[in-house]
Formats: C-alpha cells, structure tokens, sequence
C-alpha cells in the first residue's frame, strides 16, 4: 500500500474493483514512533516515501538539502533528541475469488 493511502472507502473500492470478495476488512493500528535523533524522521520522510521521487524528478541535488533543512526544523521545533509522536497503518484482508 502506498504511502497516504489511507481512505478506507476508496481502499475497499479499489480491491472490489480488483476482483477481490467482500467482506474486506481494514483495521486501524496505532503505535508511538520514537526516535533517538531529529535526522532519522527527515531521512525516513524525504529518503523512503515517494516524496523523493518527486524530489529526484525536478532535480536529484535537492534530496540532501530537502533532508537537512527538514532536521533543522524538526529540532527547532521538537528538540535535537529523543522525538515521540503517532503513526497509523491498516491491517487489510480480502479474499481472492
């Protein structure tokens, strides 16, 4: 499932549409990511989402300062270390016809 896909009508659509049976079930799970440095969210976000697809298309050098100037603002704003904050994901199951 791609990253900010996450509308749970247009997700159950999309798989009926795709040949799968109903019932489709989608279920929220919900943890805390911690992290031990404001760099590793910046990485992750700008280096392992499809941002940095975008970000190669217009032009490739501006994936290291994307990432830099997001760890700047991710301390200014949540301090250096140990950072704490939500994430969701879905458990999908649907069955092959």
């Amino acid at each position: 499932m791609s990253h900010g896909y996450h509308d749970d009508v247009t997700i159950r659509w999309d798989l009926v549409a795709g040949g799968f049976n109903e019932p489709v079930s989608i279920e929220p799970v919900e943890h805390r990511s911690r992290v031990s440095t404001a760099e590793l969210p910046a990485i992750a976000y700008y280096l392992g989402t499809p941002l940095r697809n975008e970000l190669e298309q217009r032009d490739p050098t501006w994936l290291d300062e994307a990432t830099k100037r997001a760890t700047t603002r991710l301390r200014e704003r949540f301090g250096p270390t140990d950072l704490d904050s939500k994430i969701r994901g879905f458990v999908i199951t649907a069955t092959a016809p």
